[in-house]
């Protein structure tokens, strides 16, 4: 009976290992989770991800900043919707597949960052959900009222990513927008400590 318990416990420890290990590899990001691992760990690799690519001479405003799946509230807030979302430096768009945006299609609808009001995690056991309140945003060419996105993550680090993700961005398009209608001023937006 020791030995069955031994044995349960190791499959688990290695399973629970195992799972770490593979956390973010799945989200095709470049490191491994260990047992230290902690959610400012993850707050670092977001903000050097997202530091990485604005620094970079060669991106612009249409630079992708983070990219993947979530579930979205249809606006009927009936179903759940499997839609492919792009963060770029200003914007918010998204698309029926990944395939959509590969091929330069239009998206589904999207919103300026600047019209991006409230970021809000919500709870709920069985999902992980947060809401976005923009004043107004793009369907189809058509310009919307506003609307509260209420979007799901299979996983909470993705929440988080996203999340955190839409609030740097948020605050570079006012700090650019700052810079550009009276000065410059240095503001260390991504420093890490």
């Amino acid at each position: 009976k020791l030995k069955e318990e031994l044995r349960k416990k190791e499959n688990f420890m290695h399973d629970y290992n195992m799972k770490k290990k593979n956390l973010f590899e799945e989200n095709n990001m470049n490191y491994m989770a260990d047992e230290n691992f902690t959610l400012n760990n993850l707050k670092t690799i977001i903000i050097h991800e997202i530091r990485n690519k604005l620094s970079n001479p060669k991106n612009d405003i249409n630079t992708m900043i983070k990219c993947g799946y979530a579930e979205k509230k249809s606006d009927g807030k009936l179903t759940w919707e499997k839609r492919f979302f792009v963060l770029t430096a200003n914007k918010l768009s998204y698309y029926y597949v990944e395939n959509d945006y590969k091929l330069n299609k239009q998206p589904l609808a999207f919103f300026y960052l600047k019209n991006l009001y409230d970021i809000k995690v919500l709870r709920n056991n069985n999902k992980n959900v947060f809401c976005l309140t923009v004043n107004e945003w793009i369907k189809k060419k058509e310009l919307m009222d506003a609307r509260i996105y209420v979007l799901s993550t299979e996983k909470w680090e993705d929440l988080y990513s996203w999340t955190l993700s839409l609030k740097i961005m948020k605050i570079k398009v006012y700090y650019d927008r700052f810079c550009s209608n009276f000065c410059f001023v240095y503001f260390p937006l991504f420093e890490t400590k």
